[in-house]
């Protein structure tokens, strides 16, 4: 029963990779241009669905072919005329607007880089977490061990779908034909909210635990399985604050 447990989170843990790779992951092969016109996962997505874009846009090639075409007076768009654009007008600007986007580029690297970091350490912790459970109570609470690392397992499955928005019942089928989640457990848990959830889960599989090393007489492991869950709630909790913080205004505006 621990085995099963325990492939439940293997099962789990190439999972979430799986579905991590397609999100981020990049053809280099596909060429130059291809890669230059991809909008998933990028800003532009958003820039193009904004009107002040496509209005700042028209203004411009109005601008533009307007001049091509003579339609503005000559001596209005040299120096520092109503139509011109000199230099002197546009290098802080330029300046600021170069710094944002090497800084920008810079934080968008860095913060995927922590949180590839952070998901690698919760995976890290959970499998920690497993093998010291197994080494502690498998032989006198096999129960207790593939309970807890069930929950434990819940858990981690429940904080990806939460930030993927996938909170219905309907949207969680995996959880239940798994065998992760119970119809009963499911109700429990559906009076809270979903950002709670991974908690909820994380505290079931600490008390499971702690009832285990009770019944097994092992009091001396409880203190650190605890550690271990709190840690790998800090991990969840790291990369929901990551995603939950918005690009700066002004970067954004910018670029």
């Amino acid at each position: 029963q621990a085995a099963r447990g325990w492939c439940c989170l293997r099962a789990l843990r190439t999972k979430v990779q799986l579905s991590l790779e397609a999100m981020i992951r990049y053809d280099t092969s596909a060429g130059i241009l291809s890669i230059a016109l991809k909008l998933r996962h990028t800003v532009m997505a958003e820039v193009f669905l904004s009107c002040d874009f496509w209005i700042f846009l028209a203004f411009h090639l109005a601008v533009f072919f307007a001049y091509r075409a003579e339609l503005l007076p000559a001596e209005q768009t040299v120096g520092k005329n109503d139509w011109s654009l000199d230099f002197n007008f546009v290098k802080v600007i330029t300046a600021i607007t170069t710094f944002f986007e090497v800084f920008y580029a810079n934080q968008c690297y860095g913060k995927y880089q922590k949180m590839y970091e952070t998901t690698c350490s919760m995976f890290i912790e959970a499998s920690t977490y497993a093998h010291t459970l197994r080494m502690w109570l498998r032989a006198k609470c096999p129960n207790h061990v593939r309970l807890s690392i069930r929950y434990m397992s819940a858990a981690m499955l429940m904080h990806f779908l939460h930030m993927k928005e996938k909170t219905s019942e309907n949207e969680l089928t995996d959880l239940f034909t798994t065998g992760l989640l119970k119809s009963n457990e499911w109700k429990s848990l559906a009076r809270h909210d979903s950002s709670q959830w991974s908690l909820i889960l994380l505290g079931w599989s600490n008390e499971v635990a702690l009832h285990g090393c009770k019944t097994a007489d092992e009091k001396s492991a409880a203190g650190g399985l605890s550690t271990s869950l709190a840690k790998l709630y800090t991990n969840m909790q790291k990369i929901s604050d990551s995603l939950a913080l918005p690009v700066p205004f002004q970067y954004y505006h910018l670029l």
